[in-house]
């Protein structure tokens, strides 16, 4: 802090904190430098680097450059999804959309933008909030972030309401359904869990139909496993930790054909996440990793899915090992067919354990 009181500044040690952050390779902090003139020697480790910066006069763009990268989230996005069945009109889910952007709009450091189709059955929500957390270093304590949830009216006059798995985005989900709720009362929320099915036999069998209905896509290999179990391990003793364990997790290739997964699997245990690979039914198909999961595991509630990464085919059938991003329009048609499985494996589940 200056002396006057007014000008806030960044010391070496918050910068020398904030460099020594995962997202700021050697190299990312070498381009930097090397737009204001610095080269630095190759052989340089990024301890050298980051001693070297923090003791340096950084202007108003280093520490911006600092931010920014700081506030970009490596982390793939997972989704969740609810399907509202209403005799609200179009009209009226517009108003709801709006009120919803007026409500949020007044809180402080937040910021809510609205997208619409021209058709007016289909908004995007994007809203851009400041966080605050005081237990990380000074140039991350105070973070930009988004979120957003899309809403579209299916053929069957659904209303479809998709989000990131995030709180903000499940606060926007929630104040949707509330307010359609209190303006139609007949309305009704679907959305996939298992709280009701306690066999575990029959929550495992939920992830094996999903993985395996994907429209166009044949599953490759499992490669993570989470496993929980309810109420706690009650199987005999028999001299290895599996009775004292309440989660598991499996990684690996081939984890469906391992030893290890059937003790697992044989002992009570249900599956709470997934983690595959599947390949696109069509000459030189891509292979692309998806995920699925219950966050809430004890009760498998809360269940998100999203498509992770993507592998090149090469002229000899295999594939390269380096994976590569997938492009969004490729991320929402991946998130349909997942969904679409899952709500026919969620389907199958119930429809079984119903009494008729």
């Amino acid at each position: 802090m200056s002396k006057n009181g007014y000008l806030y500044y960044n010391s070496d040690k918050d910068v020398f904190d904030a460099l020594h952050s995962r997202k700021f390779g050697s190299q990312v902090i070498k381009e930097q430098l090397k737009d204001r003139g610095i080269i630095v020697s190759s052989q340089d480790t990024k301890d050298t680097i980051i001693d070297y910066v923090s003791q340096l006069f950084l202007n108003y763009h280093d520490q911006v450059f600092i931010v920014e990268t700081l506030n970009n989230s490596s982390s793939r996005k997972k989704y969740n999804k609810a399907v509202l069945s209403t005799n609200m009109s179009d009209v009226d889910i517009a108003t709801v959309v709006d009120e919803v952007k007026v409500n949020n709009s007044q809180r402080l450091n937040e910021n809510v933008e609205i997208t619409r189709q021209k058709d007016g059955k289909a908004f995007t929500i994007v809203t851009t909030y400041t966080e605050a957390d005081l237990s990380k270093s000074v140039m991350s304590q105070k973070l930009t972030k988004s979120s957003e949830v899309y809403i579209w009216e299916d053929e069957s006059g659904k209303i479809n309401i998709r989000g990131e798995q995030d709180r903000k985005s499940k606060e926007v989900i929630e104040m949707i359904q509330d307010k359609i709720k209190s303006e139609d009362e007949s309305s009704e929320s679907y959305v996939i869990e298992l709280s009701t099915i306690t066999d575990s036999i029959q929550r495992n069998k939920f992830f094996k139909i999903l993985i395996s209905s994907l429209d166009d896509l044949e599953v490759d290999d499992v490669k993570h496993v989470s496993f929980s179990i309810i109420g706690g391990p009650d199987i005999e003793d028999d001299g290895t930790l599996l009775p004292h364990v309440k989660d598991l997790v499996l990684r690996g290739n081939s984890v469906l054909e391992s030893s290890s997964f059937n003790q697992i699997y044989q002992s009570g245990y249900y599956i709470t996440k997934i983690e595959w690979s599947a390949i696109e039914k069509k000459l030189n198909g891509e292979k692309i990793d998806f995920s699925a999961e219950f966050s809430d595991t004890e009760n498998c509630m809360d269940f998100n899915c999203a498509p992770l990464r993507f592998y090149k085919s090469k002229n000899d059938g295999t594939y390269q090992t380096a994976s590569n991003k997938l492009p969004n329009i490729a991320i929402s048609t991946l998130l349909e067919k997942i969904e679409k499985a899952a709500m026919c494996a969620h389907k199958t589940i119930i429809d079984q354990n119903t009494p008729t």
